[in-house]
C-alpha cells in the first residue's frame, strides 16, 4: 500500500503534507498549527534523549515557534521511564495549574526520529499520554528525518511519513495530528 501511495505521488518526498490531522485534514498555513485550533498557551515538549544531547535548545525552540508552538517545558524520554513519568506528570500538573485547568490548555509535542520505525512501546506512550492530557488537548507528533553530519534535523522521507501516519492510525484518535520538522 504504502509503495503503491509513494509511487503513484500521493505521497513522495516533495508533497508531504506540512501538517494534517489522522482524521485526514490538511492543516493549511496560518491555520495549521495546533496552537490555532485550541487554547493552549505553551506544549510541553517530549523529546527523545537522542535528539536532547546533540540539540541546540535556542535553535529548536526557535524552529518549532515558527511551527507555532511554544514549547515551556522539555521532557527527556529516554530509557528510563521512571524518570520521565517523574518530571513528565509534575510538569503536565504544573502547566495545568498555571491555566487554570482549562481543558485544551495542556499541548504536547512528541518529537521522534520518522526513520526509526514506531514500535508499539512508542505507540503505547503516546496513547498514555494523550488519555493523561486529555481529549481536547493538542497532541502534535513531530517528525524529523535521519541526522545529518552538522544537521540534527532533516527532511521526513515520503516513506517514513506514510509508516508513521498508518501506525499512529490504528490509535483512533482523530485529532492527534502529525508535522514534519522541516518542509524544503
Amino acid at each position: 500500500l504504502m509503495d503503491g501511495l509513494l509511487m503513484d505521488g500521493v505521497l513522495d518526498d516533495n508533497n508531504l503534507p506540512r501538517a494534517e490531522t489522522l482524521a485526514g485534514d490538511e492543516l493549511q498555513p496560518g491555520s495549521r498549527t495546533m496552537a490555532g485550533r485550541w487554547p493552549a498557551p505553551g506544549f510541553i515538549g517530549v523529546v527523545p534523549e537522542e535528539i536532547l544531547c546533540r540539540m541546540d535548545r535556542d535553535a529548536f525552540l526557535d524552529l518549532t515557534e515558527e511551527h507555532g508552538f511554544r514549547i515551556t517545558d522539555i521532557i527527556e524520554l529516554g530509557m528510563e521511564m521512571d524518570l520521565f513519568w517523574k518530571k513528565m506528570e509534575p510538569a503536565m500538573e504544573n502547566h495545568l495549574l498555571a491555566n487554570g485547568k482549562v481543558p485544551g490548555t495542556l499541548g504536547i509535542v512528541f518529537f521522534q526520529e520518522a526513520w526509526m520505525p514506531p514500535i508499539n512501546e512508542t505507540l503505547e506512550l503516546i496513547g498514555t499520554l494523550r488519555k493523561l492530557a486529555g481529549r481536547d488537548a493538542p497532541f502534535v507528533v513531530m517528525l524529523t528525518g535521519k541526522p545529518e553530519p552538522g544537521n540534527l534535523f532533516t527532511k521526513v522521507s515520503g516513506q517514513d511519513y506514510a509508516v508513521w501516519k498508518k501506525k499512529l492510525s490504528v490509535l483512533g484518535d482523530a485529532w492527534l495530528s502529525i508535522e514534519t520538522m522541516i518542509i524544503d
